[in-house]
């Protein structure tokens, strides 16, 4: 694959870094307005105007014997509707604004209707299975807990080869060289299961780069996105798919989804206690009734919020070991951090967070903890070498 001419090493550049600014302080607002405060004020909304008790109606009189799937839709079509400028704003004017995307504007609603597709058929089979155990089980909450665990694993499970080729176009990578270099390093590591190389087409949808491996059984591979080829210098690609290759090997996938599972537990436990005691507050009388679902999110979401916090940590720190074991494996700290620098810039990242930021909202190392590591691991094994 011919390649353009790529500045390496790679330094930040400040007009880029001003912007940066920028586009994080407007993200960091976006994530507090819209990801928290929008969603819980519009379903406070929903639950206080009564509007639950009214789709409740509305769905027996469609379908009593499906009342609860009626439900979930109609609810799921005033949440999208509420939801639907602020994210066509953030999601497509905004990314265009700072020359991030680049969705067409049919593109962008091509995948924006699939995602909500995704959402209906996943909140329907949950939902449903939820209020079932809600009706049926005085302690409900494992239950829930316990099929949240199984569906988690099984959407995780099919997500590289049903969800993912969903949106995203997927070729060969036809690099020999490239890949021959990749395949060695990833074998060396243990992976030999892997074996394909596969180029996703991102740069029809955005600038930003990533890579990532996929799929299970005879269908593992390496995907590379193309603005990661097309920006990268081939030793920075390596940097990329050597991080990735350390969550694989890690199995980090299964261990922070092992976290979001035990955390589950708390969380529905507190949602139980939460409907015991507002739901009649709300006109709800039995908490197994499908009305009192606004209710059941709001509470949900806010546990959710005290979560938080825990997960980042949590992440933060599988990244970090994965960035060390890059560069264990790839030996190449110069390119690590040419590739960190650059991935910042093109990500309008922002580089060196307040503390307090990064510590709920970030679930990876900040940039410049990043670069630092890189820095010392390089002192360190050329003393080594001495």
């Amino acid at each position: 694959m011919a390649r353009k001419k790529i500045t390496y090493p790679y330094e930040f550049n400040k007009k880029i870094r001003a912007k940066a600014k920028r586009y994080s302080q407007g993200r960091l607002f976006s994530r507090i307005a819209v990801g928290m405060i929008l969603p819980v004020v519009a379903l406070f909304a929903v639950l206080y105007f009564g509007l639950h008790l009214e789709i409740e109606q509305f769905a027996n009189s469609i379908s009593p014997a499906f009342s609860v799937q009626v439900f979930i839709i109609a609810f799921m079509t005033v949440v999208a509707l509420v939801e639907l400028l602020p994210s066509f704003y953030f999601s497509y004017l905004r990314e265009h604004k700072y020359n991030l995307s680049n969705y067409s504007l049919w593109g962008w609603a091509k995948d924006y209707l699939k995602g909500l597709m995704i959402e209906y058929i996943i909140a329907v089979i949950s939902i449903s299975a939820v209020y079932y155990f809600l009706a049926n089980y005085a302690m409900w909450w494992i239950y829930a807990a316990l099929f949240y665990a199984a569906f988690t694993f099984f959407f995780h499970y099919i997500f590289p080869v049903v969800v993912f080729p969903f949106f995203y176009k997927v070729k060969p990578y036809t690099d020999k060289l490239q890949r021959k270099r990749l395949l060695e390093m990833v074998h060396a590591a243990g992976a030999k299961e892997i074996n394909n190389v596969a180029v996703a087409l991102e740069s029809e949808k955005s600038k930003k780069a990533n890579a990532m491996f996929a799929g299970f059984g005879n269908t593992k591979q390496i995907v590379l996105f193309d603005t990661l080829l097309n920006s990268f210098t081939p030793a920075e690609i390596e940097t990329v798919v050597a991080h990735e290759l350390g969550h694989y090997v890690n199995k980090d996938m299964l261990r922070g989804t092992i976290l979001e599972v035990i955390l589950s537990f708390p969380a529905f436990y507190i949602v139980d206690w939460g409907l015991r005691t507002y739901s009649s507050s709300f006109g709800v009388t039995n908490i197994a009734n499908i009305a009192s679902l606004p209710l059941f999110i709001v509470i949900y979401t806010l546990a959710g919020f005290a979560f938080t916090p825990l997960e980042h940590w949590y992440s933060r720190k599988i990244e970090a070991e994965a960035d060390y074991f890059g560069l264990e494996i790839a030996r190449k700290p110069d390119a690590q951090i040419s590739t960190d620098k650059r991935l910042a810039d093109q990500n309008l990242s922002e580089t060196d967070p307040h503390p307090l930021v990064e510590w709920y909202f970030y679930d990876h190392p900040a940039i410049m903890k990043r670069v630092a590591m890189s820095e010392n691991w390089k002192k360190q094994n050329h003393r080594r070498n001495l």
